[in-house]
C-alpha cells in the first residue's frame, strides 16, 4: 500500500499535476497517503484531486476538503513572505548587512510550480554570527518573537551550530536566522562533517550578490550547492520534494550553471560521488534528463551508477516522523545502518579496492535484489 502512495507522488511530481492518473493507484489509503505527502513537503501536488473533475471522484469528501483548507492556506503564503522580504531588504540595505536567501526559487522564474506553492512555512536567512544582535532588535521591532534557539555542540563540547527561529503571531510567518546552510547531524546521519558545513556556508556568504531588494542571493553554483548541502546535511537523504526541487532546477537551468566550477566545488568539498548519486537518482525517478554540459565534464563511478539505480525510491519517501530520527527504534536503526554504507560506498576520498569486504558486498547485493524483484512485480502486475 505505501509503494502504492509513493509511485502516485512520483507520477503527480513528474507530471506536474497535470495528468489523470492511473486506475491502478487506486483504491489507497488517504489517511496515509496524506501523511507521507506532508513529511516529503508534497501535498501541493495533491491539489491535482481538487482540480480534476476525473480524479476527485477517487478519493472521499472530507480529504477533497482537507486539501482544499490547505490550499487556502499556502496560496496566501507567497504574498506574505514577499512582503516580509521587502522588510528585510530594506534594512540590510540600510544597516549595509548581508542575508542570503536559502532554498528560495524566487529569483528563478522557470521554477513556476515552486513559486506558487512554497515548500516550507518559513522564510530562511543566512548571516553572520556578528550581524545576529541587529537582526534579532529588527525582528522584535516588526512584531517577531523569538520562539526556539537551537544550539548544537560537538565532541569537544563546544557550540558549533545555532539557530534562530522567529515568529509572527498575528501574520503567522516565521523567519529563521542560520550561521551555517544545513545540520550537522551527529554520527551515522552525518553525510557532512560540521567544518565542511562550516566552510560551505562562509563561501557562500563570500559569493552572494546584493539584488536591487536589499537581500543577497548565491550564484547559480552556490545555490545549488545549497540546495544539495541541506538534502544531505538536514534532510539525510530523504524527502521527494527535495530531491525533485534539486532535478527540476538542474534540468531547467542547467545550460546556465558553470558546471566546471561546480565539479571544483564538489571536488574541495569532496561531495562529488554524493552530488552525482543524487543527480542520478532523481533523474531516474522523476524521468528528467541531466544536462550534457554536466555529463560531459564528469566521469561518474561505477560504484556511483549502481548505487543510484538500484536504490529504491520508498527509501527516499518513506520515514518516520523528523522529530524520532534521534529514537534508537527499528525505522531509526534502519537509517543509521543504511546511511553508515552509503557514506562508505560514496565517500570521494574511499578508494574502490578498499569497499571489497564481504558486508559491503552482501549489501549491494541485498539492495540489487530488492530492486530486481520490484522490477519483476511491476511486469507481471502489467502483462498478467
Amino acid at each position: 500500500m505505501e509503494t502504492r502512495i509513493v509511485n502516485l507522488l512520483v507520477f503527480l511530481m513528474k507530471t506536474g499535476s497535470r495528468q489523470c492518473l492511473p486506475n491502478s493507484l487506486f483504491p489507497i489509503n488517504e489517511e496515509r497517503l496524506l501523511t507521507i505527502a506532508n513529511r516529503n513537503k508534497a501535498i501541493p501536488f495533491l491539489f491535482h484531486f481538487i482540480n480534476c473533475p476525473s480524479c476527485r471522484k477517487k478519493i472521499k469528501t472530507t480529504t477533497l476538503k482537507r486539501l482544499s483548507d490547505y490550499q487556502k492556506f499556502v496560496s496566501i503564503w507567497p504574498l506574505l513572505y514577499q512582503n516580509e522580504k521587502k522588510q528585510l531588504g530594506k534594512f540590510c540595505q540600510k544597516n549595509k548587512v548581508k542575508a542570503v536567501l536559502i532554498k528560495d526559487f524566487s529569483s528563478y522564474p522557470k521554477m513556476n510550480f515552486h513559486q506558487q506553492f512554497l515548500m516550507g512555512v518559513d522564510l530562511d536567512l543566512l548571516i553572520k554570527k556578528s550581524n545576529t544582535i541587529d537582526f534579532e532588535l529588527f525582528l522584535k521591532k516588526q512584531g517577531y518573537q523569538l520562539e526556539k534557539h537551537l544550539k548544537i555542540r560537538n565532541k569537544n563540547g563546544k557550540t558549533d551550530y545555532q539557530e534562530k527561529n522567529f515568529f509572527h503571531p498575528q501574520k503567522k510567518v516565521s523567519i529563521d536566522l542560520h550561521y551555517q546552510i544545513a545540520i550537522p547531524h551527529k554520527d551515522e546521519f552525518n553525510f557532512l562533517p560540521w567544518e565542511t558545513i562550516k566552510r560551505l556556508s562562509k563561501k557562500i556568504l563570500q559569493n552572494s550578490s546584493q539584488q536591487k531588494n536589499g537581500l543577497s542571493i548565491p550564484q547559480k553554483e552556490y545555490f545549488l550547492l545549497i540546495l544539495l548541502a541541506h538534502y544531505l546535511g538536514s534532510d539525510i537523504l530523504k524527502g521527494l520534494r527535495s530531491l525533485f526541487d534539486i532535478i527540476q532546477f538542474i534540468n531547467l537551468y542547467g545550460q546556465e550553471i558553470n558546471w566546471g566550477k561546480f565539479l571544483q566545488l564538489c571536488q574541495q568539498f569532496k561531495i562529488t560521488n554524493f552530488s552525482c548519486f543524487i543527480f542520478l537518482l532523481g533523474s531516474r525517478i522523476f524521468n528528467l534528463k541531466l544536462p550534457q554540459n554536466f555529463q560531459r565534464k564528469t566521469q561518474i563511478s561505477f560504484r556511483t551508477r549502481f548505487l543510484s539505480f538500484c536504490w529504491p525510491v520508498e527509501k527516499i519517501a518513506i520515514f518516520p516522523s523528523p522529530g524520532k530520527w534521534h529514537l534508537k527504534n527499528k525505522e531509526a536503526g534502519e537509517i543509521f545502518y543504511e546511511n553508515f554504507f552509503l557514506k562508505l560506498l560514496l565517500a570521494d576520498s574511499v578508494p574502490l579496492r578498499r569497499l571489497i569486504r564481504p558486508r559491503i558486498f552482501l549489501f549491494c547485493l541485498k539492495i540489487l535484489f530488492l530492486r530486481f524483484n520490484k522490477a519483476l512485480s511491476h511486469l507481471y502486475q502489467r502483462y498478467f
